[in-house]
């Protein structure tokens, strides 16, 4: 117990200051941090904030190492084990921190979306945005200075990066301990990630004698069924269609274990229009429609 509360502390946002490609706190969020946040929204980042997986993308320097990511499954069955095999490939054949920095330009951020945040922020300042991403601190912040929204999301809770000898990007999990979750791969549940989230609101809660906060969740693959199952009647979950998405299939496999209201997506269009019917102009909460 000692060693996964050491190892969850390690990575609190923001994690250890070695640790590169982190967000700082808003001003806006750290003048609001004595009141308990009225509703949290949470986005898994490739293809659910992003329309690309990231990690692949900045594979895209050297097209030999993203061919041999499929073998490299049998030495390193976890996939932040292999993306570290591939950094330091990438690091061999002359890519630089920089080098990835620039890719990040073919990694699509659509506008709707972008937008929405932007007013949803602006015109519901007690609602608290963040991450919950198997992508990396590194690739997520890079991306999100791209686009001038770090100071949007109060907390990003995503595999730490940190610059090694020479450059070379190296990555950890998020949870270096056996968190016994069978629905979630190794490196990270991110089901305690939102229990983390929620128990942080409480305690703002019992003393700003608040009700629980509504919980929006954005998400696409596998690994987004775990904090969806842990939601409960009133939130909502966003969840995108599509063959290559997985979590669409799981969400309807297990149907009678979901109590959130769930909002299907298959474009930025249809997420940003959801987004902003829950968060209406007049500075309410709106009623999830799909």
């Amino acid at each position: 117990a000692a060693a996964a509360a050491a190892g969850a502390d390690r990575r609190r946002f923001p994690p250890d200051a070695g640790v590169i490609g982190t967000v700082p706190e808003p001003a806006a969020a750290a003048a609001a941090a004595d009141t308990a946040p009225s509703l949290l929204l949470v986005f898994d980042f490739d293809w659910s904030l992003v329309d690309a997986n990231s990690d692949l993308v900045v594979l895209d320097i050297a097209p030999d190492v993203r061919e041999r990511l499929p073998e490299m499954r049998a030495e390193y069955p976890c996939w932040t084990e292999r993306m570290g095999w591939a950094f330091r490939q990438l690091h061999e054949r002359g890519a630089s921190l920089d080098d990835m920095r620039r890719s990040f330009a073919a990694v699509p951020f659509h506008e709707p979306l972008k937008d929405a945040l932007r007013d949803i922020v602006a015109r519901h300042p007690s609602t608290e945005v963040a991450i919950a991403s198997d992508a990396n601190t590194f690739f997520i912040e890079a991306i999100l200075q791209r686009h001038g929204l770090a100071h949007i999301f109060s907390q990003i809770h995503s595999n730490p990066a940190r610059e090694g000898e020479g450059g070379v990007l190296l990555i950890e999990r998020y949870h270096q301990f056996e968190h016994g979750c069978e629905r979630c791969a190794a490196n990270m549940c991110k089901g305690l990630i939102m229990d983390e989230l929620d128990k942080q609101a409480s305690g703002r809660q019992q003393q700003a004698q608040q009700r629980r906060r509504r919980r929006v969740y954005v998400g696409d693959s596998r690994n987004d069924l775990c904090p969806i199952l842990r939601m409960g009647r009133g939130d909502v979950a966003f969840v995108r269609q599509g063959e290559q998405f997985s979590l669409h299939p799981l969400i309807k496999k297990h149907g009678d274990k979901v109590e959130a209201d769930v909002v299907h997506w298959s474009n930025y269009e249809e997420l940003s229009e959801g987004l902003r019917n829950l968060f209406p102009p007049d500075g309410g909460v709106g009623a999830a429609s799909n």
